[in-house]
């Protein structure tokens, strides 16, 4: 919990005519009642908005992630609070990955789910842990910037990217490697495979039972 700009902005306000209690006693007299008034509308603030509690959040993510790839994740948000909030959303991917399209704000209803997309890229392979959310949102009265990192361990796996090797794979077998830059190139020297011939079978059956096969059919 952090105070909001907006109360900042108030506080120092309701605190320039303490500045001038030398010249007007009466003045500085007004300024701290209203600075005492403006803390008890910040505690009453505190009391009548929602905790962060009254959020709930889900991560979706796949457990085996590619590595170097945009691997895509969801965090799914619902408002369980009794007003409306306007949540902002970031992700902890942990050491091993990075995330992108991240911090993002969703606006919810009472009672209502939303959800928020974005990538997720591994820098590393190997075994890791995504292990918190990290959610803020304003009071109710907007005097307070309520935040909480919320524990949600997602196992992850890394793995290097196959997807090119099945495009690869894919691309060879429909004999369209020309279109990923691939040449079939016939190397110095190298002779072409002769066409196996077959036996002419009009020749007498002796003639290819001996194996005797005159010169021009060989």
């Amino acid at each position: 919990m952090i105070p909001s700009r907006r109360l900042v902005l108030l506080a120092a306000l309701l605190s320039l005519p303490l500045l001038f209690s030398g010249l007007d006693r009466t003045v500085a007299d007004t300024a701290l009642l209203a600075n005492l008034l403006l803390l008890g509308l910040a505690v009453v603030d505190l009391l009548i908005s929602s905790s962060p509690h009254d959020i709930e959040v889900l991560r979706r993510i796949s457990d085996v992630l590619s590595l170097g790839a945009d691997n895509p994740a969801v965090l799914q948000v619902r408002n369980l609070s009794q007003q409306p909030l306007e949540i902002e959303l970031h992700d902890d991917a942990g050491p091993l990955c990075a995330v992108e399209r991240l911090p993002q704000s969703l606006e919810l209803g009472v009672g209502k789910s939303g959800e928020v997309s974005y990538i997720v890229r591994p820098g590393r392979r190997g075994a890791s842990v995504m292990p918190a959310v990290h959610l803020r949102f304003r009071t109710r009265l907007g005097l307070w910037v309520r935040q909480q990192e919320r524990p949600l361990e997602t196992p992850i796996r890394i793995y290097p990217d196959i997807r090119a090797v099945y495009r690869y794979e894919l691309l060879a077998r429909q004999n369209r490697l020309a279109e990923i830059g691939v040449r079939m190139v016939r190397m110095p020297g190298q002779l072409s495979r002769p066409k196996a011939r077959l036996p002419d079978l009009d020749l007498p059956r002796s003639v290819r039972r001996e194996g005797k096969w005159p010169p021009a059919d060989r």
